[in-house]
């Protein structure tokens, strides 16, 4: 699903009409023509395929005792079996030494959701911290293409709007440049003593494009 958000009293007020003179240099002086510069958003909808889930391990000094810092947490501890995905999916950081303790850190890519609230079961059974959970869709930059090709087409519209406001004729395409984009989360989460459960909802992709017109 493809959602266009322009708000027309944004584009109003954020509406840049510049015209540039260079000072003098040499004695000659050069100017540019005015531009029209402006903000697109473009919001597409995503049904999410993919959960990103950073976690944690961590032991104080005071559970450690003597033990070599490469011993600190077992293979046990960290096992793929414990958290029921493939070894191939977990990525597990250097231990690293805090004011507390010891710190395990790692990132389990997740690729079938419908086991997504038995893993965090899983993890929660063993006390292991969830930093937090990312969905995404393994085909993001798909979707970031349909997002650029759909704001350049909905600028042109809003400069079209906006050029004839300011009783002047629009040029052609000066730039577009990408201010911004990000993967918003919907999703909730439903926590009791025996039970995880994630409400999956769609996942936003929201893409900003700065784009300056010539303006004649």
């Amino acid at each position: 699903v493809l959602k266009s958000k322009p708000n027309r009293m944004k584009l109003l007020y954020s509406l840049v009409l510049i015209f540039i003179i260079n000072l003098p240099l040499n004695g000659q002086v050069n100017q540019l023509p005015p531009l029209l510069t402006f903000t697109q958003t473009e919001t597409i909808s995503i049904q999410p395929n993919v959960a990103v889930v950073c976690f944690e391990l961590r032991k104080e000094f005071t559970q450690v005792g003597n033990n070599r810092l490469i011993d600190i947490f077992t293979e046990l501890e960290i096992s793929s079996k414990l958290f029921g995905v493939d070894s191939r999916n977990i990525k597990l950081f250097p231990t690293i030494q805090d004011s507390i303790g010891f710190v395990k850190k790692g990132i389990i890519t997740l690729n079938d959701l419908d086991k997504l609230d038995a893993l965090h079961l899983s993890l929660r059974q063993r006390n292991v911290v969830v930093v937090y959970t990312h969905l995404t869709h393994s085909n993001l930059n798909y979707y970031k293409q349909k997002a650029y090709l759909s704001g350049i087409k909905n600028a042109k519209i809003q400069a079209l709007e906006l050029s004839k406001m300011l009783n002047a004729g629009l040029g052609k395409v000066y730039s577009i440049n990408e201010s911004s984009l990000q993967v918003v989360n919907n999703t909730k989460s439903t926590v009791s003593p025996n039970n995880y459960i994630y409400n999956l909802a769609e996942i936003n992709l929201v893409l900003e494009l700065e784009v300056s017109y010539l303006l004649n």
